[in-house]
């Protein structure tokens, strides 16, 4: 209805003129303007991630460790302890030049770049997830702007690199935990009895499990350390047979020189 039309309306009656004199006057629709209202939304955080490896020290020797990637470190940490295998084994993802992948099956070396506060120059480790911590060393350079390069030594086994599929299907973590321990959360025997079942035979089952807990935690670093070994050896057979094979050819040209030899004095 216009306002003409409420005129008219209201002349009729008193109470309705009153009650136009009373109303009041329509506000004026604000005029609406478009704004921005564009979100911005930023990139998603790599999650971490933990993958097993063994740990070669400074004295050649290797020891179960973690390698564990974090959004902007990867540190190799002691899964007994949670700690530092050594307190300077945390690296900055700009300070990593690259991943040297070694001839020697499962070797790796994450180099580091030079004149970086980094008391050595590069970390050594042992690893069937190789493909995966160079995919991962790779990416999560790239995410800081750093051009990690991965280089592969003659004879290595070359693989694909630098793509987030690579790491799909990525290995569990095994942090404070072992393969061949129970996890955290999974049922304790002990929780199985009845309720009538006296507190000193649950305790006695509680202290049963953490003794075979023990144990299996020691089979398998023992399991991993002779896979490692049974690898090696391997690898040295597979070395001495070339030698025998190089001998052989060898003692055979020898035979025939002296053979040629004895044919000419005769």
């Amino acid at each position: 209805m216009d306002k003409g039309d409420r005129l008219l309306r209201d002349i009729e009656s008193l109470p309705a003129y009153i009650g136009h004199c009373l109303r009041k006057p329509s506000t004026k629709r604000p005029i609406l303007t478009p704004k921005q209202r564009t979100l911005n939304i930023g990139k998603n955080a790599v999650p971490p991630m933990d993958i097993e490896i063994l740990c070669k020290l400074p004295d050649d020797s290797l020891v179960p460790a973690i390698l564990a990637f974090e959004e902007f470190t990867v540190s190799c940490i002691d899964p007994q302890t949670n700690t530092l295998v050594q307190n300077y084994m945390k690296y900055d993802y700009r300070d990593i030049a690259g991943v040297l992948v070694r001839a020697r099956p499962e070797h790796g070396d994450i180099r580091l770049v030079p004149g970086k506060a980094n008391p050595k120059e590069r970390f050594r480790f042992m690893s069937s997830y190789l493909q995966i911590i160079a995919n991962e060393i790779c990416l999560r350079c790239k995410d800081v702007n750093n051009e990690a390069q991965i280089t592969f030594e003659p004879g290595a086994q070359t693989f694909d690199f630098g793509d987030p599929r690579v790491s799909a299907t990525p290995p569990k973590s095994t942090r404070n935990e072992s393969n061949f321990v129970r996890r955290e959360g999974m049922t304790k025997v002990s929780s199985l009895l009845s309720s009538n079942a006296s507190q000193q035979t649950r305790d006695d089952l509680d202290l049963v499990d953490q003794t075979l807990d023990q144990i299996s935690n020691a089979l398998g670093v023992i399991a991993t350390v002779a896979n490692k070994t049974s690898e090696v050896l391997d690898e040295q057979n597979e070395q001495i047979r070339r030698v025998n094979s190089k001998a052989d050819a060898a003692s055979e040209r020898v035979e025939n020189s002296n053979i040629r030899i004895d044919r000419l004095i005769h």
